[in-house]
């Protein structure tokens, strides 16, 4: 009785140690994977910043969104980057509203973008990403495309190209 109780007791600790360690690899692997996602996120937002300062640049735009068309699967997640110059004179506060075309709309698509208003210098440019995940199970392929506005000051609501600060930019999202 007591050789079976004290195997039983070696066992238990020999089985706590193994979790202990497995518990430890599995926090290893898993800050690994977060820290290499991280790196491949900031490598896109530096790539999609370089683009928009070139583009802006060159087409001399207050406002662009890149990539401005994308082709996905169904319940991907894919990042745009809005960037926005600001030309006013003056350090000023630029609010953003994304909204599906009317044609396009679809209750399961989500939309993650800051609702807060982005505090730009003057002459200097911001950046802000905008998420966009198709719904699932929707059949065959389909085209949605959103409209990004940009405002000085507060939002003033919906989308509309009459009170907006530089052009109306459009997200195109084709689920394939």
């Amino acid at each position: 009785m007591k050789k079976a109780s004290l195997e039983l007791g070696i066992n238990f600790i020999v089985v706590m140690i193994i979790s202990v360690i497995l518990l430890g690899v599995g926090f290893f692997l898993v800050s690994k994977g977060a820290t290499a996602w991280q790196k491949e996120y900031d490598k896109m937002k530096a790539y999609h910043e370089s683009q928009i300062k070139s583009s802006m640049a060159r087409d001399g735009r207050m406002v662009l969104v890149y990539p401005n068309t994308i082709t996905t699967s169904q319940g991907e997640e894919e990042i745009f980057t809005l960037g926005i110059n600001n030309e006013l004179g003056q350090d000023e506060e630029f609010s953003i509203v994304v909204e599906p075309s009317a044609t396009a709309k679809h209750p399961e698509n989500k939309v993650l973008y800051v609702k807060d208003p982005l505090f730009i210098k003057n002459t200097q440019s911001g950046f802000t990403p905008i998420v966009i995940t198709p719904a699932k199970g929707t059949p065959g392929k389909q085209t949605y495309i959103f409209n990004v506005c940009v405002f000085v000051g507060k939002t003033v609501g919906r989308c509309s190209s009459e009170d907006a600060y530089g052009d109306l930019q459009k997200i195109t999202v084709n689920v394939k």
